[in-house]
């Protein structure tokens, strides 16, 4: 009975090995985390996060007066920074900026892979959106190490 146990615990250990890690979400990172967590180890100034904020806030508030016939949800992330699903890419540009890289695709029935990562000491994380006629369709994130 022990060595069918260990053996279904060594199944269940070495699936979890060889599965890719990611999860699939409805929203992705935020533009304020992913702004401080971008660049490996360089800590922001209070200055340079106000700045941050303030100059994002506008951009926002000047796209969705630009933009009025986005749905009112969408305007709603917006305005909290927040990445989710049918969002444009200029949406995503605009909370996020450029992506680590952009790459053809069909995975998902979707036409382009956009992928972000973000680090802190142990821990990083990758956030990939999938893209179909320039529109968020599916949002996968895998993160490791330990997150605070």
């Amino acid at each position: 009975m022990r060595l069918v146990c260990l053996s279904l615990v060594m199944v269940i250990l070495m699936g979890g090995l060889f599965t890719s890690g990611y999860e699939e979400h409805k929203t992705g990172p935020g533009s304020f985390n992913y702004w401080r967590y971008k660049d490996k180890g360089i800590e922001k100034t209070i200055s340079e996060t106000e700045g941050f904020i303030k100059g994002l806030d506008k951009k926002i508030e000047k796209y969705i007066q630009n933009n009025p016939q986005r749905p009112e949800w969408i305007k709603q992330n917006l305005l909290a920074g927040q990445t989710t699903i049918e969002m444009t890419k200029e949406e995503i540009l605009l909370l996020l900026d450029e992506p680590l890289n952009k790459t053809p695709t069909s995975e998902y029935e979707a036409d382009e892979v956009w992928v972000y990562r973000m680090y802190d000491v142990g821990w990083h994380s990758e956030d990939k959106f999938y893209f179909r006629n320039n529109l968020v369709i599916k949002i996968l994130s895998y993160q490791t190490g330990n997150v605070l």
